[in-house]
Protein backbone atom coordinates (compact mmCIF):
# COMPACT_ATOMS: atom_id res chain seq x y z
CA UNK A 1 0.00 0.00 0.00
CA UNK A 2 1.35 3.51 -0.43
CA UNK A 3 1.87 5.87 1.91
CA UNK A 4 -0.59 8.49 1.87
CA UNK A 5 0.08 11.95 2.83
CA UNK A 6 -0.67 12.34 6.41
CA UNK A 7 1.42 9.12 6.73
CA UNK A 8 4.16 11.11 7.65
CA UNK A 9 4.42 9.97 11.17
CA UNK A 10 6.69 6.96 12.37
CA UNK A 11 4.36 3.82 13.83
CA UNK A 12 2.95 3.64 16.79
CA UNK A 13 4.99 3.20 19.73
CA UNK A 14 4.45 0.11 21.66
CA UNK A 15 2.28 -0.05 24.62
CA UNK A 16 2.99 1.37 27.90
CA UNK A 17 6.05 3.17 25.94
CA UNK A 18 6.33 6.41 26.70
CA UNK A 19 7.61 7.66 23.50
CA UNK A 20 5.54 10.01 21.27
CA UNK A 21 4.50 9.19 17.51
CA UNK A 22 6.64 12.90 16.88
CA UNK A 23 9.15 14.40 18.65
CA UNK A 24 10.27 16.84 16.47
CA UNK A 25 9.11 19.22 13.71
CA UNK A 26 9.44 17.44 10.51
CA UNK A 27 10.79 19.34 6.83
CA UNK A 28 10.30 17.74 3.65
CA UNK A 29 13.53 19.42 1.63
CA UNK A 30 12.73 20.64 -2.14
CA UNK A 31 15.80 20.01 -3.22
CA UNK A 32 17.31 16.49 -3.27
CA UNK A 33 19.50 15.91 -0.10
CA UNK A 34 21.92 13.06 -1.06
CA UNK A 35 22.20 10.28 1.16
CA UNK A 36 24.22 7.58 1.55
CA UNK A 37 24.45 4.71 4.02
CA UNK A 38 28.18 3.54 4.57
CA UNK A 39 28.95 -0.25 3.43
CA UNK A 40 25.73 -0.27 1.10
CA UNK A 41 25.11 0.15 -2.50
CA UNK A 42 21.08 0.42 -2.06
CA UNK A 43 19.35 3.83 -3.03
CA UNK A 44 17.73 6.20 -0.33
CA UNK A 45 16.06 9.21 -0.78
CA UNK A 46 15.32 11.38 1.99
CA UNK A 47 11.33 11.91 2.06
CA UNK A 48 11.08 13.91 5.35
CA UNK A 49 13.94 15.08 8.44
CA UNK A 50 14.28 16.80 11.70
CA UNK A 51 16.70 16.73 14.06
CA UNK A 52 15.50 13.55 16.21
CA UNK A 53 15.57 11.55 12.88
CA UNK A 54 14.30 11.20 8.86
CA UNK A 55 11.86 9.18 6.56
CA UNK A 56 13.85 7.54 3.92
CA UNK A 57 12.68 5.58 0.40
CA UNK A 58 14.62 2.73 -0.04
CA UNK A 59 15.39 0.88 -2.84
CA UNK A 60 15.93 -2.49 0.18
CA UNK A 61 14.05 -3.54 3.14
CA UNK A 62 15.69 -3.28 6.51
CA UNK A 63 15.17 -4.55 10.02
CA UNK A 64 13.98 -2.74 13.07
CA UNK A 65 16.83 -1.79 15.30
CA UNK A 66 19.10 -1.51 11.64
CA UNK A 67 22.04 0.95 12.30
CA UNK A 68 24.30 2.19 10.01
CA UNK A 69 26.49 5.58 9.60
CA UNK A 70 24.68 8.00 7.12
CA UNK A 71 26.29 10.66 4.58
CA UNK A 72 24.04 13.73 3.87
CA UNK A 73 24.50 16.62 1.42
CA UNK A 74 22.51 19.08 0.85
CA UNK A 75 24.30 21.19 -1.59
CA UNK A 76 27.64 21.92 -0.33
CA UNK A 77 27.04 20.95 3.28
CA UNK A 78 27.75 17.53 4.65
CA UNK A 79 26.71 16.04 7.95
CA UNK A 80 27.74 12.23 8.73
CA UNK A 81 25.69 10.78 11.50
CA UNK A 82 24.42 6.76 12.53
CA UNK A 83 20.59 6.18 12.59
CA UNK A 84 18.63 3.34 13.90
CA UNK A 85 15.88 1.91 11.95
CA UNK A 86 12.46 2.20 13.86
CA UNK A 87 10.19 0.87 11.38
CA UNK A 88 10.36 -0.32 7.51
CA UNK A 89 7.06 -0.89 5.10
CA UNK A 90 6.84 -2.04 1.79
CA UNK A 91 5.10 0.02 -0.78
CA UNK A 92 3.02 -0.67 -4.27
CA UNK A 93 5.92 0.66 -6.16
CA UNK A 94 8.56 -1.63 -4.81
CA UNK A 95 9.90 0.93 -2.35
CA UNK A 96 10.56 0.56 1.54
CA UNK A 97 9.30 3.62 3.72
CA UNK A 98 12.10 3.49 6.37
CA UNK A 99 12.04 5.79 9.54
CA UNK A 100 15.21 6.03 11.30
CA UNK A 101 15.84 7.71 14.65
CA UNK A 102 19.57 9.75 14.67
CA UNK A 103 22.09 8.54 17.55
CA UNK A 104 22.24 10.91 20.08
CA UNK A 105 26.10 11.11 20.74
CA UNK A 106 28.07 13.91 20.27
CA UNK A 107 29.94 14.78 17.51
CA UNK A 108 32.44 16.70 15.92
CA UNK A 109 31.74 18.87 13.04
CA UNK A 110 28.03 19.91 11.52
CA UNK A 111 25.08 18.41 13.13
CA UNK A 112 21.78 17.38 12.09
CA UNK A 113 20.64 20.92 13.51
CA UNK A 114 22.91 22.45 10.75
CA UNK A 115 21.39 20.31 8.13
CA UNK A 116 17.70 21.00 9.58
CA UNK A 117 18.71 25.01 9.69
CA UNK A 118 19.69 25.31 6.39
CA UNK A 119 16.94 23.38 4.62
CA UNK A 120 14.29 25.42 6.45
CA UNK A 121 16.10 28.77 5.65
CA UNK A 122 17.23 28.31 2.05
CA UNK A 123 13.25 26.74 1.10
CA UNK A 124 11.04 28.41 3.51
CA UNK A 125 9.49 24.78 3.49
CA UNK A 126 6.25 24.70 6.31
CA UNK A 127 7.01 22.74 9.22
CA UNK A 128 4.31 20.20 10.02
CA UNK A 129 4.43 18.87 13.82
Amino acid sequence: MSPKADDRTATRPKAGSKRTRIRDARVEPTHPIVCVAGGTRAKFEVRDISVSGMSVWSTIPVSRGWLHEFRLTYGQFTVVRQARAIHCKSCDDGRWLIGLEFDKKARRGPTIENLVDLITDETHVPVWS
